[in-house]
Formats: structure tokens, sequence, C-alpha cells
């Protein structure tokens, strides 16, 4: 029992834990290096998996036990993220492209016949300030589904799909994703959950973008 440990056993424990850590560490680094792995866990997901007490244990253990260059790459990499998933540039560049990749599946969509809603739209379109909930539009088609997603709008714990699709008597909602790697936000799978519990289907569709077509989007060369 966990309880019964002696304090010479938490002490080799907590030793081995550190170890593991180290080495786990490093072999991220690797993978990282190697492209296998986009993204570091964070120091929360150590603490959890090792039983690290605290993150600046983490940090400390860190310093300590790995080599000067080793902790350079990761601090780097962690101060690169949070530049780019901050920076206003970063969140134009998404936009633009999620922008774009919305444009390609309304496009497809409406030509195979669906009428195709946003679900949010924004206030001031020219510099979308804020967005809103589109529910003229969604009341006009159907009242029923306008309530029921008002309600879940509301419900802070979850995100609904960029669009529903009607087809005659027939609906269904669509998630639109960007980009080489899907990422996704936890209140997004928990809105997409919601609705399959309440029988409505959610489709999600990924365009393929060519490296062109970005570069041309953010005005790259």
């Amino acid at each position: 029992m966990e309880d019964n440990l002696s304090v010479i056993d938490i002490r080799i424990k907590l030793k081995k834990n550190s170890e593991e850590l180290i080495k786990k560490i490093r072999e991220d680094i690797k993978k990282h290096k190697k492209g296998n792995i986009n993204l570091f866990p964070s120091y929360f997901a150590y603490m959890k998996e090792f039983q690290i007490p605290s993150r600046k244990k983490v940090r400390e253990l860190m310093m300590k036990y790995l080599e000067k260059e080793e902790v350079e790459y990761v601090n780097n990499f962690w101060k690169d993220f949070m530049k780019d998933r901050f920076s206003r540039e970063g969140w134009v560049k998404k936009e633009i492209i999620g922008d774009y990749a919305e444009k390609l599946v309304k496009e497809k969509l409406e030509a195979e016949g669906w009428e195709v809603l946003k679900i949010f739209e924004y206030v001031n379109k020219e510099k979308k300030g804020w967005l809103k909930f589109n529910w003229e539009q969604l009341e006009k088609r159907n009242k029923e589904i306008c309530k029921k997603l008002y309600s879940l709008s509301r419900w802070r714990s979850c995100y609904l799909p960029d669009f529903i699709c009607f087809k005659k008597d027939f609906f269904k909602f669509v998630e639109v994703k960007a980009g080489k790697r899907v990422k996704w936000d936890k209140k997004q799978l928990k809105g997409i959950e919601k609705l399959e519990e309440l029988g409505y289907v959610v489709d999600i569709l990924k365009p393929v973008f060519f490296e062109k077509e970005i570069k041309n989007l953010l005005g790259e060369k």
C-alpha cells in the first residue's frame, strides 16, 4: 500500500520517477527533431505521468539532469509555440486559411444541392469584431432546431459546428477543419457529442490545400 511506504521507499520511488521523466523528455526531443511528434507534453502532463509534485519540480529536474542544449531546445519550442498561438499575425493567418477552407466546403455542398447556413456569423463582416448566433436565418428555416441550437450555444462547455445544411426535409451539421493536421478543442468535441446524442448527423470535412494555394492566400512568395 502507498500509505505504508517508508521515507526511504518514497525517496527511491521519486528518484526512479525522476529518471524516467528525464528519459521520456529526451525521447520526446528526439521524436520532435525527427518530426514524429508536433507538440511536447506540457509540464502538467509530465507531472501526472511520473507523479512529480509540481511544474517547478519538473523544471528543476530538467535543469539538473538535461544537457544545456536539450533544455534550450524545449524552452525554445514553448517560446515559439506561445508566440505563434497568441500573436495577432498567427491568428490572422489561421482565420484566412479557415475562411478559405469553409468557402471550399460550402461550394462543394451547394453543388451537391445543400442549402448551407453558418450557425454563427460576425457582427461586422469587414472587421470581424465578434460572433453572434445566426438565429434570424436559422429560425426562418427551422424554428425547432433553432431553439435547440440556441440552447446549446448558451452552454459554456461546448462549441457548435460551422454549418447546418438543409436538403428538402433532411438536415445535417458540418464541421470544417483546415491545415495538415486536425486540431480539436475540447469544447468542439463536446458540441459534436451533444448533437449526436440528440440524434443529429455531424460530418467533419477537411479540404485538401496545396502549399501554393496557402502562400497565395497569405500573400507569401
